[in-house]
């Protein structure tokens, strides 16, 4: 009986939360670009994950204020290990630029921009393990406590690159009419695929020492490795004969990407006890860090076709045409955090507790950007009617492109986080948690790029009325400077509860009120110069030469306000005060994005 309610209890949770369910993510943290050493990693019980991201530090909870705080440890009563696994769902999304101004860039230039401008579909899924040890007050180790954790991460993305439409503007000074139909060439890619592994292992270390009674001191290190391997796309190769006729296409795109990030974190705390009542912790850390990557892509088509008939005249016809393009693009992130936070517990009487608390944090990082691009495009055909020399031509056509760009670019960011929460113990083996959050984040990011490009464009076309000779030369340059800034005001209201129904089985179910209210500046700074010649016929010149072409622009301010509701849930089986297996859903069970199956074991 008391099964089929627990049952009915979590599946009732279950149903409202799909009923009211808007849109679940993770608001408290943020990333620019693959920036991800920047933001410390908290370790979050699992009573926290069946609760929900926002109960993070609201909860009084042995091992979470223990990592957050490594003076905590030595209000551990036992040894505590465990062990858990979680599993992120497929994830289905629609990915761009990064936001790095360079989807301004690619509205504004003259010079197309290859690196970023469509999109791809991305599927991530993989399994994290985590495995953690607290040592407890023992009779050998009275005042020195330890722990340690290690979570392991690998995560396989699979991008799928839809057809898309790539520009490449022709010479705007040349007069193309009767040469081509457009002055743009359409470009559509099949699709295409390819895997992106990342893995790596996050190492934190604790120990803390209890000075006397009322005062322990605690310090904390991990390090934070991690890989990224990329691999290829595509390789088609193919062709046939038939009779006379002769065909060969073949395609060979090859997509490598290479990357390490890694991070280091120290912090020092420590914690005041007068008594049993009132407890204040306080805590200080950096995280100095690195993030560098490279990529490679090289693409390149050729097609060939011949045919030839003899009979009483002679047609002769043959097509040939070459694509290649090369780009090598290194990014290296440097960068570092530093935070400090506190806080207070207040035991009001045996059923109600009070904690706040605050955390100040501040980030700043700078990019170091290179990338090279070479495009090459060649077209060839030839024709030679039967008996009529007057449709005979010969088209050649050739286009050249070199772009060199570097970039640098700054991040700025600091985050003010403060909670009040209340602990509430019923009458009826229920725990309430409810409290509100403020947090204050404010971000402002800046790039300048230099951009150098020659492009080189030749047109060679010769027939019996007509012979004619066309080439185009540009030597360009650029100067982007680009800035924005965000400042974003948030408020948290969570609420959940912990329920046992019998002394074996506890629910948990959680959701957080979320409104959030953010304003957007930005602006840049465009110089161009570029230089131009063009031959035409039988070597008439015109040279054409503009300098100093700037454009500044200013975006409106924009503003827009958020209201959601964050719902998490999970299930725990208890055997007496020792061992404890739980389980935690983010998202919602008929839409799931992770879950996490935890075993914790108390000695």
């Amino acid at each position: 009986m008391n099964l089929l309610r627990t049952l009915f209890v979590f599946v009732c949770c279950i149903i409202l939360q799909q009923v009211v369910y808007s849109q679940l993510q993770n608001p408290m943290i943020t990333h620019y670009n693959n920036v991800e050493f920047l933001e410390p990693i908290k370790f979050q019980s699992m009573q926290t994950k069946m609760l929900g991201y926002d109960f993070y530090n609201l909860l009084i909870s042995p091992s979470e204020d223990a990592f957050f705080n490594a003076s905590y440890l030595s209000e551990l009563t036992n040894n505590q290990f465990f062990i858990e696994l979680s599993h992120n769902y497929p994830n289905d999304q629609t990915y761009s630029a990064p936001d790095y101004g360079l989807d301004r860039r690619v509205e504004l230039s003259i010079l197309p921009y290859y690196s970023y401008p469509y999109y791809k579909n991305t599927t991530t899924s993989g399994p994290l393990a985590r495995i953690g040890f607290l040592k407890g007050h023992s009779s050998i180790l009275k005042k020195i406590n330890f722990g340690f954790l290690l979570d392991i991460y690998y995560d396989k993305a699979q991008k799928y690159y839809f057809n898309y439409y790539w520009p490449m503007p022709l010479d705007p000074y040349l007069d193309y009419t009767g040469l081509m139909e457009t002055s743009t060439l359409d470009m559509i890619m099949p699709p295409q695929s390819d895997d992106e592994i990342s893995k790596g292992f996050h190492l934190t270390s604790l120990i803390s020492f209890k000075l006397s009674e009322k005062l322990r001191i605690g310090i904390k290190s991990s390090i934070l490795l991690k890989t990224i391997i990329g691999t290829s796309r595509y390789n088609d190769i193919y062709g046939g004969y038939y009779y006379e006729d002769e065909n060969e296409n073949y395609s060979f795109d090859q997509y490598k990407k290479d990357g390490t990030i890694r991070s280091f974190e120290f912090a020092g705390s420590l914690l005041f006890k007068p008594n049993e009542r009132h407890r204040l912790g306080v805590n200080f850390g950096i995280i100095p860090g690195n993030d560098k990557q490279t990529i490679i892509d090289s693409d390149t088509s050729y097609y060939y076709s011949y045919n030839s008939y003899e009979d009483d005249n002679v047609h002769y016809n043959r097509n040939e045409y070459v694509n290649s393009s090369n780009q090598n693009l290194d990014w290296d992130w440097d960068g570092k955090t530093i935070y400090s936070s506190f806080k207070y517990d207040n035991n009001v009487n045996e059923n109600i507790s009070f904690r706040t608390g605050a955390t100040y944090q501040n980030r700043d990082a700078k990019l170091v950007e290179n990338e090279s691009y070479n495009f090459y495009n060649m077209s060839d055909s030839y024709n030679v009617p039967p008996s009529n020399l007057l449709y005979h031509y010969i088209n050649t056509s050739e286009n050249r492109r070199n772009l060199d760009r570097t970039g640098d670019g700054t991040l700025s960011n600091n985050i003010f986080r403060g909670f009040l929460s209340f602990n509430v113990n019923l009458e009826n083996r229920t725990n309430l948690i409810f409290g509100v959050i403020f947090l204050n984040n404010e971000m402002a990011q800046s790039a300048a790029e230099p951009i150098s490009e020659d492009y080189a464009y030749v047109y060679d076309q010769h027939s019996y009325y007509d012979t004619s000779f066309t080439s185009s030369f540009l030597n360009a340059s650029q100067v982007y400077d680009w800035h924005k800034s965000k400042l974003a005001h948030s408020v948290y209201i969570p609420m959940g509860f912990t329920g046992k129904i019998n002394d074996v089985i506890e629910v948990s179910f959680g959701f957080t009120k979320f409104f959030r209210e953010t304003t957007i500046h930005e602006a840049y700074n465009l110089l161009t110069k570029y230089s131009h010649k063009i031959d035409i016929l039988n070597g008439d010149t015109t040279q054409t030469d503009i300098l100093n072409q700037s454009d500044k622009y200013i975006y409106p301010d924009e503003s827009y306000f958020e209201d959601k509701l964050l719902l998490n849930s999970g299930i725990s089986l208890n055997y007496k005060e020792f061992i404890s297996l739980s389980i935690a859903i983010e998202h919602i069970i008929l839409d799931p994005k992770r879950l996490y199956l935890g075993l914790e074991i108390k000695f």
